[in-house]
């Protein structure tokens, strides 16, 4: 059963052990753990309905209090110590794409404010509930998750937005097939989230990013039905596929979605390594992403997220003996962890795997082999459970995410830890290009018992990194979209005109103003 106050599901943690706790002590500091919120608390703030009919709904107070949350920080404090929120009217659960149209036209008809949810997890504010004047309803796509067709000899599927991350794998993986698109959300994350919010997974070096895989879908918009057929190339001017590629919400639900797929690999290996430090990992990465390497992922955890995840995520046992190793290899603490993958042939994984090899040991670096990719593999969609138990310590834990070209990367670097500080930060790369990578950070504060000064710490940290992004050269967000959290900082990047045509696109779609107003864009 999913947790209805945090992440993932009931019954599953991620203990830490004496080692880790200690760790948060001295670079963290003491923490207070917060009085629990309870459901029932919760639920008698849940008011009544501004609608009682519309199709496909229920007024059930805990789906409507459920699907007024999302997993970014601000949603937490509402779920975890009960911060000001509010609820949806209504909650719809269309099974097909011609209730989907029914609840559409309704909602056109009555001017009531519809907010498409997937699986629940945005940490940037797609699903909060503003004050709206109008109704608001929020449209749960869970059982529209089917595949319904699969064309081999293109490599083409069609299947439903509503499909979580293991149901696409497992109706893919009965034919052979794979989506290869695994973000750290896969387990709750849906089709139609992934494509309206620009989605990336971890396995971007060979599949690519959402916009790669996706070929054209459907959208149901309040002007109907809307569809982009899928061409494998085409110069028919704008490419229409990116009216629905990063819309979130705001000019239709998604419905369905033509997506490239792949035999599944026959062997897929994914092995670590060690360079000295930052710089020569960055080098490493580069050097590897320019050379156009056929690997699946590279992932360098930087020098302080190398040190927080091993003291935070391995046994103690296994810490000691690594520790020991590298004090025998005398590799210096500044030393940065490298994950790297490929997938295909047995052969030409091993050809990739042997030139990875080559450029570590040509830069200092120590080769750790496939017990650190298989703890990865194993706890990679564990990890966010972490959040979970480090709340009940006292302790808050957000993320933030860019990308900027390789020369700007070190320097990026430096400026986001630094904006962060008086929280503990620490930053990977996990998404390369030949021309440059995503950076993602992690930051990890005490809390307060109170939720305002909890929500103002939070704040101030955001604003900061958010600065520090923009000004550095930084994109504000690569793969989480905009939502409300990264909405002020738009004009920087788009341009004035950038935006009004944003806003001219989003109003020829929905001139009701009814879609999720006020994420994205004004």
């Amino acid at each position: 059963m999913r947790r209805w106050n945090g992440w993932g599901e009931e019954g599953i943690t991620y203990p830490v052990h004496e080692l880790a706790v200690r760790f948060l002590l001295e670079r963290v500091g003491p923490s207070t753990p917060p009085a629990p919120m309870g459901l029932e608390d919760l639920l008698t703030r849940v008011g009544e309905g501004r609608v009682e009919t519309f199709p496909c709904s229920t007024s059930d107070p805990f789906q409507r209090l459920v699907h007024s949350f999302g997993q970014s920080f601000p949603d937490w404090l509402k779920f975890r110590m009960g911060l000001e929120f509010r609820t949806p009217d209504l909650v719809a659960f269309p099974g097909e794409e011609g209730e989907v149209l029914e609840i559409v036209d309704a909602a056109r008809r009555e001017r009531v404010v519809l907010i498409p949810y997937g699986g629940g997890t945005s940490v940037v504010g797609h699903l909060e509930v503003l004050d709206y004047e109008r109704p608001v309803v929020s449209v749960d796509l869970s059982r529209m998750k089917g595949l319904l067709e699969l064309d081999e000899r293109s490599g083409v599927a069609l299947l439903e937005a509503g499909a979580t991350g293991p149901q696409v794998e497992m109706a893919l993986g009965e034919r052979g097939y794979t989506l290869g698109h695994f973000p750290q959300s896969f387990q709750f994350s849906t089709l139609g989230g992934w494509v309206a919010t620009r989605s990336s997974g971890q396995f971007s070096l060979k599949y690519g990013k959402i916009e790669r895989l996706f070929l054209g879908g459907r959208l149901v918009s309040p002007e109907g039905l809307y569809q982009v057929h899928p061409h494998p190339g085409a110069a028919t001017g704008l490419d229409m596929k990116d009216v629905i590629l990063g819309s979130e919400g705001r000019m239709g639900i998604i419905t369905r979605c033509l997506m490239k797929v792949s035999r599944v690999p026959e062997k897929e290996v994914v092995e670590g390594a060690l360079l000295p430090d930052d710089a020569r990992g960055m080098e490493a990465v580069r050097l590897l992403a320019q050379a156009g390497v056929p690997l699946t992922m590279l992932r360098l955890s930087l020098s302080r997220e190398t040190e927080c995840v091993l003291a935070l995520t391995a046994h103690k046992w296994w810490f000691g003996l690594l520790e020991r190793y590298l004090e025998w290899r005398k590799l210096p603490s500044t030393r940065a962890l490298l994950l790297f993958a490929a997938s295909g042939s047995a052969r030409d994984v091993e050809l990739a795997l042997s030139r990875v090899r080559r450029v570590v040991k040509g830069l200092g670096g120590i080769l750790l082999g496939s017990l650190p990719g298989k703890r990865w593999k194993r706890d990679r969609f564990l990890l966010p459970y972490l959040r979970n138990t480090l709340w009940e310590m006292g302790y808050g834990v957000d993320t933030l995410e860019t990308a900027a070209l390789w020369e700007m990367v070190p320097e990026l670097v430096t400026r986001i830890e630094k904006a962060l500080e008086g929280a503990y930060a620490f930053s990977h790369l996990s998404h390369v290009y030949p021309t440059g990578s995503s950076i993602y950070t992690t930051f990890i504060f005490p809390l307060s018992r109170d939720p305002l000064e909890n929500l103002e710490r939070w704040r101030t940290f955001k604003g900061r990194a958010s600065q520090a992004i923009v000004e550095g050269g930084g994109v504000i967000s690569h793969h989480h979209g905009v939502g409300l959290d990264h909405k002020p900082y738009l004009e920087r990047e788009k341009g004035k005109l950038g935006l009004k045509v944003m806003r001219g696109v989003i109003k020829e779609f929905d001139p009701y103003g009814i879609m999720n107003p006020g994420k994205l864009v004004e």
